[in-house]
């Protein structure tokens, strides 16, 4: 008599291989039905292709480190104007004015500078030290005379005076 808890495997009359395949399709049709990579395809949208409409200024003026500039720009579609300015190392302001009428005019500019150049006076020159090279110690000849006056050997030694 079978029990009521018996698995369905053990209920089923079929052997190993059928069962193999059974959980083998089970695995097939559960990976089939969950399918959630992600698609890969054209981006929407997401702006309306009109032409560019804006107007921007800024300006900096740092005192401590003595900075000045600043840039401005207007467009509408094609057409655009502008202008920045910076202050050169020499004193002077250089301003450039530009333009672009339409996409076939290209890039107009006109550069200006203001105020006078000052350059600060060079440094006077100052040779580097001349090089020269390491004194070497003086060496001289010891010759040791053994008592009936021979020599008996000739070596150098560094000596500490020159």
């Amino acid at each position: 008599m079978e029990s009521e808890h018996q698995s369905i495997w053990s209920r089923c009359k079929c052997n190993s291989q059928s069962r193999f395949k059974s959980i083998i399709a089970a695995a097939v049709l559960a990976l089939a039905t969950a399918d959630n990579a992600p698609r890969y395809g054209a981006a929407p949208a997401a702006y309306a292709d009109e032409p560019a409409v804006y107007a921007y200024n800024y300006a900096v003026a740092d005192d401590y480190s003595g900075s000045r500039f600043n840039a401005g720009e207007n467009r509408d579609g094609y057409a655009t104007s502008g202008s920045y300015s910076v202050n050169l190392p020499d004193g002077r302001i250089q301003t450039v004015t530009y333009t672009v009428a339409d996409a076939y005019s290209g890039y107009v500019a006109d550069v200006s500078y203001s105020g006078e150049a000052n350059y600060a006076a060079a440094p006077a020159y100052k040779a580097a030290p001349a090089y020269a090279p390491a004194r070497l110690p003086h060496l001289r000849e010891v010759v040791e005379i053994h008592e009936d006056g021979e020599a008996l050997s000739g070596r150098l030694t560094i000596c500490c005076s020159v």
